[in-house]
């Protein structure tokens, strides 16, 4: 209809009248929204120019244009130019219409979102303050688009690790949503389950708990069993009572979840291999390491089917299985896929990501106990090095890499540099975790005794 429409206006009106460029405007909106990128982008280049050529650059219907297709730029992953195209309009709209008029502030909130799902937190972060602050002053707590914005600011404050302050606007926005569309209402569920992420990652997990069970009682009366939002609570309640050490009753919930995932998105949807790596991990706690071990091998080929041997996904999946074959004592095995891993990881994330060390530790780990003592000692020197850098002399991370380079020196005769290292390792241990603290102990002890140091199993890392 909007093609047949579009062909008639330029027939009879021809191509720079407004109304066919509306009509050119809306075919090209529809185009994205379905996924028809390229044919929407091209579109909407044409009607820039056009328009930018009749009306001017500082016309609303050219703004409006530039902000169209930086939507569609960003869902095809084309990123600098839609950020660059959001902030010219950004700049358009404060000279143009001022900082408090609506346009001006959605334009805002457009590029605080472009630039959270972009990675650059601080800067998303500032400007979502802005818009809360404007829409809270203008418009008043109670309306949709403060809510909104409220809503922006605390996911972003959540993802930068301020749990607190994510916390106390999740708990506004509750508050708010109860008051006005009632309890049974979905953004007052999603507003509960928000809350209950961030209460999860902060620890507080009996209340977490509560707030999954309520909206999930609140999902199956509403939506049923089969609805992919109630699997997702599902999951979600699953994975607060597996913090909790609660593996047996997490695990339950976990094929139930799987179940229900395979007949609705079949095998190979990333949310059912997802649950399937949850059960894994489970299985593993519980010390059940042969059926982990067959998981993990199954949702290793799916990941490598579906996504390819470099997706990180994937290689998270050879690190876990690797992992397994540790603990089932095939450690030929482990070590080959434990080196796969770090060599995939330094070449994807590089040598300072978390990933990146934590794949280092864990093949230090294995060379340590398979004996490998001076290409253990290697790695871990690299292993504590790193830390050093990224993280500083008295954090946890660093003192654990310290402790274990000085066991790694003992292993190989090193004596004098060991315990050299050690003595450092128990005074910042003091005075960090204390006199009394286990970790402060075992470090006393290992300089006490450090005759004891045969390459037997030391702690190992793998998240």
């Amino acid at each position: 209809m909007q093609r047949d429409i579009l062909a008639l206006r330029l027939e009879i009106m021809g191509q720079q009248h407004p109304d066919t460029m509306l009509a050119k405007s809306n075919l090209a909106r529809t185009l994205s929204k379905r996924g028809h990128l390229d044919e929407a982008e091209k579109m909407q280049r044409d009607i820039l120019s056009l328009s930018f050529k009749i009306l001017g650059q500082r016309h609303p219907d050219v703004i409006l244009e530039m902000h169209n297709l930086a939507l569609t730029l960003s869902d095809r992953g084309q990123s600098d130019e839609s950020e660059r195209l959001q902030r010219d309009v950004l700049a358009l709209q404060l000279e143009i219409l001022g900082e408090r008029h609506l346009d001006t502030i959605w334009a805002m909130n457009n590029l605080a979102l472009t630039l959270y799902d972009r990675g650059q937190l601080d800067e998303a972060e500032k400007l979502q303050r802005k818009v809360m602050t404007l829409r809270l002053d203008i418009l008043g707590p109670r309306h949709t688009h403060t809510i909104s914005a409220m809503r922006n600011l605390a996911g972003i404050l959540h993802d930068h690790g301020q749990l607190e302050e994510a916390e106390k606007i999740k708990r506004k926005i509750l508050a708010l949503t109860l008051e006005i569309v009632g309890g049974q209402h979905i953004d007052t569920i999603k507003a509960m389950e928000s809350l209950a992420r961030t209460l999860h990652n902060r620890g507080q997990l009996d209340e977490a708990e509560r707030i999954w069970r309520e909206t999930l009682g609140l999902r199956l009366e509403i939506l049923g069993k089969m609805h992919i939002d109630t699997i997702a609570t599902m999951d979600s309640l699953a994975l607060t009572i597996y913090s909790y050490g609660q593996w047996d009753e997490a695990e339950k919930i976990w094929k139930e979840v799987l179940a229900l995932r395979l007949e609705i998105l079949g095998g190979q949807h990333r949310a059912t291999i997802r649950v399937m790596s949850r059960i894994a991990s489970t299985l593993h706690k519980r010390g059940q390491l042969d059926e982990a071990g067959k998981i993990w091998r199954e949702i290793l080929a799916l990941r490598l089917e579906s996504l390819g041997p470099r997706h990180i996904d994937t290689i998270d999946t050879m690190d876990s299985l690797a992992l397994t074959l540790y603990g089932l004592g095939r450690w030929d095995e482990a070590e080959k896929m434990w080196r796969e891993v770090l060599t995939l990881r330094l070449e994807i994330l590089g040598q300072t990501h978390s990933d990146t060390v934590r794949a280092m530790k864990n093949l230090a780990v294995m060379l340590y106990n398979s004996r490998q003592w001076v290409e253990a000692e290697k790695m871990w020197r690299e292993v504590f090095l790193l830390q050093l850098e990224i993280q500083g002399q008295q954090h946890p991370e660093t003192l654990n890499a310290s402790y274990d380079l000085a066991l790694a020196l003992y292993a190989c005769g090193q004596f004098e540099e060991a315990a050299k290292l050690l003595q450092e390792t128990v005074e910042l241990r003091v005075q960090v975790f204390g006199e009394d603290h286990t970790h402060t102990l075992m470090a006393k002890k290992l300089l006490k005794t450090p005759s004891h140091v045969n390459g037997s199993a030391v702690r190992l890392i793998a998240l």
